[in-house]
């Protein structure tokens, strides 16, 4: 049977990570409550160069003029040389504006830096220069694969996105900025107008991994939208549980992070409407913790369930107890309160919890 890749691990503590740049001012204080629109940091715009040739005969024009905003990709100027035979392009590096064209390179200043919540939660950390953290409680989800940067926005709940009819129906520019969930298979024609409308980012169940890469060659870039297959690729149906969370948040706000390869899985996550009604002990199932006191003191394992109910211990105390799977395989009951977290890895090699976004 295959790996459920995409359970729902259900009202855990999330702890996001923005790293921030050297300058960077930092506009909220630890202990804020933040919504996921709310700026947290801003920076100043950084100086790009590029370097034209030393012989300028050869250019037919440069297409852009001091005071021009520009994006990464677009050309600059052309070089022709070799009486025509050959054509050199010179492309923008980054989304910015023309300062000025000087004798050998053109100065680009890149949009101001800004930093955003992307979820609502508490900034618990605040490293000047260095990052801002923010927690928060919901339900995270796993993803199978993905790419792109962390983003946050509204839930777009979407019908099948895998018939050229309901992929024209479902995407427009009402998907603008907004997070595209399909709890379907996805067909390659839905990454275009998820691109060419704007979305911030697309959620589905499975994808075609050559449509995929046939995607990416002919845009002749990385994806403009971060991407998270939740099951893997192919065809496969999406888990049920996952189905359900997914269902109630049309139009709720979700972040979604395409993950790096070899340090962190994909992951979406749905924050709670409420933060003061979700458990705030950061204890999820697949936790990893470290056993303070009792019979099972400096024993090493990990959370198997989360208490539904107030229990009475061996010891005759009425505590809230948590089932922790052993090292040795063995499953015991242990009071919350005796257990030290250590780690926040998810079970069976999945994302860490920790996640580094800019």
């Amino acid at each position: 049977m295959r790996e459920n890749h995409s359970a729902v691990l259900r009202n855990i503590s999330y702890r996001c990570v923005r790293q921030l740049l050297p300058g960077s001012r930092v506009l909220v204080e630890e202990g804020a409550r933040v919504e996921g629109g709310t700026p947290i940091a801003s920076g100043v715009g950084r100086v790009h160069r590029v370097l034209l040739p030393a012989e300028l005969h050869g250019f037919t024009g440069f297409r852009k003029r001091p005071g021009d905003s520009v994006k990464a990709g677009e050309t600059l100027a052309v070089l022709t040389y070799q009486m025509g035979f050959g054509l050199a392009e010179y492309v923008c590096p980054v989304d910015g504006v023309i300062e000025a064209i000087l004798d050998r390179a053109m100065v680009i200043r890149d949009h101001a830096a800004s930093w955003l919540a992307g979820l609502p939660g508490v900034v618990s950390r605040v490293i000047p220069d260095r990052e801002i953290e923010i927690t928060a409680t919901g339900h995270l989800i796993p993803g199978w694969a993905g790419s792109g940067p962390a983003v946050g926005g509204p839930a777009c709940l979407v019908g099948e996105l895998y018939t050229p009819a309901g992929i024209d129906r479902a995407l427009g520019p009402q998907v603008q900025g907004a997070v595209v969930v399909s709890l379907t298979y996805t067909a390659g024609r839905a990454l275009e107008l998820a691109a060419r409308y704007g979305a911030a980012a697309l959620v589905c169940a499975s994808l075609s991994y050559a449509e995929l890469a046939a995607f990416a060659a002919r845009s002749g870039r990385a994806l403009p939208f971060s991407l998270v297959v939740l099951e893997a690729f192919g065809s496969s149906a999406l888990d049920p549980g996952v189905r359900e969370v997914l269902e109630a948040v049309r139009g709720q706000e979700l972040y979604v992070d395409g993950g790096r390869p070899g340090e962190e899985r994909p992951v979406v996550f749905v924050p709670g409407e409420r933060g003061d009604d979700l458990p705030s002990s950061g204890l999820y199932p697949g936790c990893r913790v470290r056993v303070l006191a009792g019979a099972y003191s400096g024993r090493h394992g990990e959370v198997w369930s989360l208490p539904e109910a107030v229990q009475t211990t061996e010891t005759g105390y009425r505590v809230l107890t948590v089932d922790v799977r052993l090292s040795d395989g063995s499953t015991v009951q242990v009071a919350g309160c005796n257990l030290e977290i250590t780690g926040y890895s998810l079970p069976a090699g999945r994302a860490s919890c920790s996640t580094k976004t800019s």
